[in-house]
């Protein structure tokens, strides 16, 4: 049975009425891959004794996450002035409703400031982005430890000396890190601890005010915090509208689908450093699509218009025959809305992708997931997916964190075709298990 089921769009499915619960509003995150993995706190959230009444406050992007969610009653847009958001009449916006609580998962001053302006009573979100007066509760994120700064700053200078010699003029390993003290400018703004988004926003359950825990239980040994035992579920939860799902089946027969899928995103918004090769992808959908997993998938490419190129190569490099299996979703004649591609990531039987946000759709439906990452650190966006299998190659430059490689892009360019199949199997298998 698949993760998820049909809800109609924006209503309620909460029993409580919305005059005797708590009214929350939740700022979602900026981008798609954390949108999702706030999934386990809005469950969480929906779960408080007195069952609050959720709204969502989201950018189109994030939109399709908190669709059909029954965790999320209302979905609220944020007003624009042309392409930028506008705070004042977002804020207007907002105290026309008057939410009890606003909690904020973006770490950016501006969403602090709108939920403030809003006169939202209470705040609660991380003490970042030198937004701690505009928040009512707050926590500060983990830092990383000495040694670790140090490590990171040896790392760069690695970097800056193969930029400027050359591969092959530098040799050897990276050197040892003096730990050493740093400043504490230093730790609050380039080093805080890698820790899974899901993690970092779960925590924020452990600073709520009574009035919205009512009378959940307290752990007095911990200061008011849960109790190991009573950890929230990790787990990333997406569910589909009946527009989406059927967006989805329409596509599927327009395009004579008959057979399992296979779903690739090569693309990143982060940065070209994300990407692996465009020919490895190409012949990667090939393979696929010729039978190599062991059975002949139909191929779907997938990505936003800005990555209309890089698909477009793909394809043409992939395609070997007048009659193809693989399909350019962004090429169609009628654009595939993002939550077209969440209902196909339901019923994907394979999904491998760069460390993007799709990504975490096929994670939440518990698909067969490859994951290739380069210079981003996995332990930022861990899913705890059983299915997934991250691939990588590690790097003595990295990870880096960078948007554009200055050097060769060898993190991403030692990943093999071959590395890629043996963790499609992988996925797969653990899948059927």
């Amino acid at each position: 049975m698949e993760k998820y089921r049909p809800l109609t769009h924006n209503v309620a499915v909460n029993e409580v009425s919305s005059s005797d619960a708590i009214q929350l509003l939740v700022i979602m995150p900026n981008w798609l891959g954390d949108g999702v993995m706030a999934t386990p706190l809005l469950r969480s959230l929906a779960n408080l004794p007195g069952r609050p009444q959720i709204a969502a406050l989201t950018r189109p992007l994030v939109e399709p996450v908190v669709t059909g969610m029954p965790y999320v009653h209302r979905i609220v847009r944020y007003q624009y002035h042309g392409s930028k958001i506008d705070i004042g009449a977002t804020a207007r916006m907002l105290a026309k409703e008057h939410f009890d609580a606003a909690i904020i998962l973006p770490n950016n001053w501006r969403s602090a400031l709108i939920a403030w302006r809003a006169g939202i009573p209470v705040r609660v979100g991380y003490e970042r982005d030198g937004r701690r007066l505009l928040l009512t509760h707050h926590i500060q994120a983990a830092l990383r430890k000495d040694d670790e700064i140090a490590l990171q700053l040896q790392r760069a200078k690695y970097r800056r000396r193969l930029a400027q010699d050359g591969p092959a003029a530098v040799t050897g390993p990276i050197p040892s890190a003096a730990p050493g003290r740093m400043s504490r400018t230093l730790r609050q703004w380039h080093n805080y601890q890698p820790v899974s988004t899901i993690e970092y926003y779960l925590k924020l359950l452990d600073i709520l005010p009574l009035q919205l825990k009512r009378d959940q239980p307290v752990n007095s040994a911990t200061g008011g915090a849960r109790s190991p035992a009573a950890m929230p579920n990790r787990q990333m939860e997406l569910f589909c509208s009946d527009t989406e799902r059927a967006a989805a089946t329409e596509l599927i027969r327009s395009q004579h689908i008959d057979g399992p899928y296979a779903m690739i995103f090569p693309g990143a918004n982060f940065g070209a450093s994300k990407c692996w090769p465009i020919e490895r992808f190409a012949e990667l959908a090939r393979g696929l699509a010729a039978g190599d997993a062991g059975r002949n998938w139909w191929v779907l490419l997938a990505g936003a218009p800005s990555e209309l190129p890089a698909l477009e190569e793909i394809t043409r490099q992939a395609r070997t025959e007048s009659r193809t299996r693989i399909i350019n979703l962004a090429a169609l004649e009628k654009p595939t809305a993002l939550g077209t591609v969440k209902a196909l990531a339901a019923g994907a039987g394979l999904v491998v992708c760069n460390d993007t946000g799709p990504r975490h759709f096929a994670a939440a439906f518990q698909r067969p997931l490859v994951t290739l990452f380069g210079p981003t650190d996995p332990r930022w966006a861990q899913t705890y997916d059983p299915c997934e299998q991250i691939v990588s190659v590690p790097m003595e430059c990295g990870p880096c964190q960078l948007k554009v490689c200055p050097i060769d892009h060898r993190c991403m360019r030692g990943i093999t075709v071959e590395m890629v199949q043996r963790a499609i199997e992988r996925a797969i298998e653990t899948r059927r298990v």
